[in-house]
């Protein structure tokens, strides 16, 4: 973690009062998308992808962490963008088909444990 002071009289933010968030939960493919002779390993991932609003950030992450039930997921929070547009910015969590490179080799996302 990197923490430095921060002078926020240059920064530009917009505060929003009631944000929108997005819990997607990840869960290999199963029949019939898949065929049952594939090994789970190399079936692909499908979301099951929520919106949740009036709520705060950690009611959030416990109402998802809650719901997981064993699976990977990722929370995000809906932000304003360029040119009057919006964009989800991740919270929490790494989707299933992200990878990441370390010393020129790629291995599969680590999805972080927690108290739940």
């Amino acid at each position: 973690m990197q923490v430095r002071p921060t002078d926020d009289h240059h920064d530009y933010t917009q505060d929003i009062d009631h944000p929108l968030y997005r819990v997607r939960f990840w869960e290999r493919a199963q029949p019939p998308w898949v065929g049952a002779d594939v090994p789970e390993e190399l079936r692909g991932w499908v979301p099951t992808t929520w919106t949740l609003s009036a709520v705060d950030v950690p009611e959030v992450l416990e109402w998802a962490a809650a719901e997981a039930r064993e699976r990977k997921y990722e929370v995000h929070v809906c932000s304003p963008y360029e040119d009057c547009g919006w964009t989800w910015i991740r919270l929490f969590g790494t989707s299933p088909h992200a990878t990441y490179f370390d010393d020129g080799q790629v291995f599969e996302a680590v999805f972080p444990d927690h108290d739940q």
